[in-house]
């Protein structure tokens, strides 16, 4: 048959090594094409190399982000890839290269084919491929709804997926003709070196190998340690760990294509909170090389005890190397035999069996289900791009309301003054500032006249009603609130300072019921209603929007963006928030507290001590439940406390590097 496989990468790593193993496996049978998203790369090459096709669908990981990722599948120019597949007809099944991969799934959909999903990820334990905006529950759940069989690749994780029936098991075992006998020369005569092996990723915990190093060395052993691996999201702690410990015989270098090949004796170190599988168990097990790995998953499946120790236990680990470099040659022999087991057990043939039963069960499934039901409605990502109104029907609502304003402006102006703000932002929002006497930067009751009789922040918003930035902020929103009406799916939610409504129209579109409040019965509020009056005129259904002067609590969830660093009293503001809000209830909200800019006129100076610290302001009312990536901080997620009070939990978001991170920069930028 045709298979077309969605690669998550085209580089170099333990993903990818799994992925040339599985289609080396497949070209006994099938013809395979790989979509990768760059043309450029180690593994576009070597797979080239193996006369297999290959081509590039442009969209990225879809983790950390995968509502973004969901936004860019509804680009026209994607559609239009997918429009061209479907023309062709010419695959019989998709296969997604680790649950990462949406995109490939989501094409398996529209292609009403099979999709068949490699998993290597263990998103219960791993903080670098935790979704924002959604649960690691939800998405798994969301990737065995998007997949006709999984192969996982260990058990555990098969076990993280809520359908584990749906899952197969295939180790990604590379096998190892030769055992390099010239690694036997160096056995008893040269020194041991740690390697750790792997991309610097926090989930892969390499610093802690400088301090069992470092222990190692101070109870007498003379080792050396070789971090291997691509940067990532642990590289600046190893860095300053290796800094502080001031240790020089500790070698940082980046991936390596043969990390074995280091001079002199090695003892494998691994030292992961979460290992799905681990590809270098295997290389170093065939070299003859012992292996002391964390209890982190998939090690434990092919490990005996005296090759493992517990997480994080430097006392247990340390004594385990102890024990191997003092009887290396027994444990490099062990190893070797540990080797031709598991070679044994994950022989070719049995590896095809498990690869051909998969495809096989995944069109069974396919067969019984093919228009099972998803968790998530993917047309609802469609309506952010596309919403129920124009730019130029907007225009013209505001130019109806400007009747009202001291001076109306026809359509061809409010072009004009959209366009003038384009070229120059904030030069609609200064003009407001000089008819109301506004001194910026300070609130004051002229400020409120402009907010209520100023068209300029009208003029603003329409004019960055495409931003990108935005359309991400609100996929993040519409993804959570998907995953929250699983639960309950009467949500009432509240749109508060939205503007135009732009958002509170998509939302319901979606089907929420909306509120929407501005600031009291403004201009811009005027606008907003003739705005639903068009978009449930386009739509012709019933939207649920309300324009309201007050909020008629108890609300599910609010949404509030970039307005908090228009409010005098941010702090009174967030308990105002908090008591909307049922027991638990979800607060999005996002903050421009970036300091004082030109086009920002009205964002009040004294909200600057304010940058990047929205969870410490909230503590007393909220729990940080999230913060969005891509764009860092737009929005943050909240949930409301059972009680207004600072207890145990209150600052726990000091543990969450996201934060920490944005909120140094964002001091450090302002010159806090």
């Amino acid at each position: 048959m045709n298979i077309l496989i969605f690669s998550h990468s085209s580089l170099d790593g333990g993903a990818e090594r799994a992925l040339i193993d599985l289609i080396s496996l497949l070209l006994k049978d099938h013809q395979v094409a790989v979509m990768f998203p760059s043309q450029k790369g180690v593994l576009v090459d070597k797979l080239k190399s193996m006369g297999v096709k290959c081509g590039v669908l442009p969209i990225g990981f879809s983790l950390p982000t995968p509502a973004n990722t969901l936004l860019q599948i509804c680009d026209p120019n994607i559609e239009s890839f997918i429009e061209s597949l479907k023309n062709h007809n010419s695959y019989d099944l998709v296969i997604a290269n680790t649950i990462v991969t949406l995109p490939g799934m989501i094409i398996a959909r529209e292609l009403n084919i099979p999709c068949l999903t490699y998993a290597h990820e263990h998103l219960l334990g791993d903080q670098d491929h935790k979704p924002h905006g959604c649960s690691s529950e939800f998405y798994l759940k969301l990737i065995n709804s998007l997949s006709n069989h999984l192969l996982c690749a260990s058990v555990y994780v098969q076990r993280s997926f809520p359908d584990q029936g749906k899952c197969s098991v295939l180790y990604p075992f590379e096998p190892h003709e030769e055992l390099h006998e010239s690694h036997r020369l160096e056995l008893e005569t040269s020194p041991i070196s740690l390697l750790v092996i792997g991309t610097k990723s926090r989930r892969k915990n390499t610093h802690f190998a400088i301090t069992v190093l470092k222990a190692l060395r101070l109870r007498g052993l003379n080792l050396s340690l070789h971090i291997i691996g691509s940067e990532n999201s642990g590289s600046y702690k190893l860095r300053q760990q290796a800094s502080i410990r001031g240790e020089k015989n500790v070698f940082i270098h980046p991936h390596l294509e043969k990390p074995f090949n280091i001079p002199g004796r090695k003892i494998n170190l691994v030292c992961s909170h979460s290992e799905p599988f681990g590809l270098t168990i295997s290389e170093s097990l065939a070299l003859g090389i012992p292996i002391m790995a964390s209890r982190s998953g998939g090690p434990e499946e092919i490990l005996p005890a005296e090759f493992l120790y517990q997480t994080d236990n430097v006392d247990e680990c340390v004594r385990s190397i102890e024990r191997v470099a003092g009887k290396y040659a027994d444990y490099s022999a062990l190893s070797k035999s540990l080797y031709l087991k598991i070679a044994e057990k994950n022989n070719f043939n049995s590896r095809i069996s498990v690869v051909s039963k998969a495809i096989e069960l995944a069109f069974i499934d396919f067969k019984n289900s093919p228009h099972q039901d998803v968790i998530l409605n993917l047309e609802y990502f469609k309506k952010i791009s596309t919403t129920l109104i124009t730019t130029e029907e907007i225009m013209h609502n505001i130019s109806d309301v400007s009747i009202h304003a001291s001076c109306s402006f026809s359509v061809a102006q409010i072009r004009d003054l959209v366009n003038d703000e384009t070229n120059s932002p904030g030069s609609a929002v200064l003009k407001d500032v000089h008819e109301f006497d506004v001194v910026p930067y300070g609130h004051s009751p002229n400020m409120n006249r402009l907010y209520k009789n100023g068209l300029g922040l009208a003029i603003e918003l329409l004019a960055n009603i495409k931003d990108l930035g935005k359309q991400q902020m609100l996929a993040y929103i519409v993804l959570k609130l998907q995953e929250l009406s699983l639960t309950n799916q009467d949500l009432k939610i509240l749109c508060l300072g939205d503007g135009l409504g732009v958002e509170s129209i998509i939302l319901a579109d979606c089907g929420f019921n909306v509120d929407y409040i501005d600031f009291d019965q403004s201009l811009m509020s005027k606008c907003a209603e003739l705005n639903f009056k068009t978009a449930i005129k386009n739509s012709r259904k019933h939207l649920s929007i309300d324009v309201l002067n007050h909020p008629k609590p108890p609300y599910d969830a609010i949404i509030s963006l970039e307005v908090i660093e228009h409010v005098p009293n941010p702090g009174e503001f967030l308990k105002y928030l908090s008591e909307n809000l049922i027991a638990g209830g979800l607060l999005f909200i996002s903050e421009c507290f970036d300091g004082i800019y030109n086009q920002w006129p009205t964002h009040l100076y004294l909200n600057e001590e304010y940058a990047s610290s929205l969870p410490v302001l909230a503590a007393p009312y909220f729990n940080l439940i999230d913060i969005n990536t891509s764009p860092l901080g737009k929005p943050y997620l909240f949930s409301k406390n059972l009680a207004e009070c600072i207890h145990k939990d209150s600052f726990k978001f000091f543990d969450d590097t996201t934060f920490l991170n944005s909120m140094g920069n964002a001091k450090s930028k302002i010159g806090f």
